[in-house]
């Protein structure tokens, strides 16, 4: 599997007045699945910094989660916030931080019971399984848009519309998806059009 640096379209990006933003628009009705808060907490574990999964908790106002109750997306944004920012240096800067954190939200989403039933479904196959994207956001985001357009048999588009979370996390995302179809040279570019709207285009051979 390949990792491509992520672009986007607003140059350097002010990372607290990005979240500032987000958070504006994270209503109380938007909410997500637990796992997706779980997902944060784990890579952050996987450091062996307990006291920065407190931190995690503490900024999110939680004090435990669990994988398939909701929660405020503005909990899981301020999570990710300070998950990425004490990751940041460790893995080579914000964005690749929190494209890991997309990996992790993906993988726990796969071991579970919804996740697992997508698996099976699709039989891991990658194009059944990249059909699969917006129904398994649907199943754990209760916001937002999401869309596949195939551009050739081995190469589309997902685009995300209304969607809170920046760019590099759901290029995480089409990354794990793509590795747990197996796929070789697998390639995935992300651009962020607008602060709630972005495309990931991904490819493989």
């Amino acid at each position: 599997m390949e990792w491509n640096e992520t672009t986007t379209g607003q140059g350097t990006v002010d990372r607290v007045r990005d979240l500032e933003e987000r958070l504006a628009l994270a209503t109380p009705d938007k909410t997500c699945r637990g796992m997706f808060l779980k997902g944060v907490l784990q890579v952050v574990g996987s450091y062996g910094d307990e006291a920065v999964v407190q931190r995690c908790l503490e900024a999110g106002g939680q004090t435990r989660i669990t994988d398939f109750s909701n929660y405020p997306m503005a909990a899981r944004l301020r999570m990710t916030w300070v998950a990425a920012e004490f990751m940041a240096p460790k893995v080579g800067g914000f964005d690749a931080a929190l494209r890991l954190i997309g990996r992790q939200a993906t993988a726990d989403f796969m071991a579970s019971l919804a996740g697992r039933t997508i698996l099976a479904l699709t039989a891991r196959d990658v194009v059944k399984m990249v059909n699969s994207l917006p129904t398994a956001f649907g199943a754990s985001i209760n916001y937002g848009k999401y869309t596949v357009e195939w551009t050739g048999p081995r190469s589309g588009r997902f685009f995300l519309d209304g969607d809170l979370m920046p760019e590099p996390t759901n290029s995480g995302i089409m990354d794990a998806v793509l590795a747990a179809g197996n796929v070789k040279g697998a390639k995935v570019r992300g651009r962020q059009l607008a602060l709630t709207q972005c495309e990931h285009l991904f490819s493989w051979e």
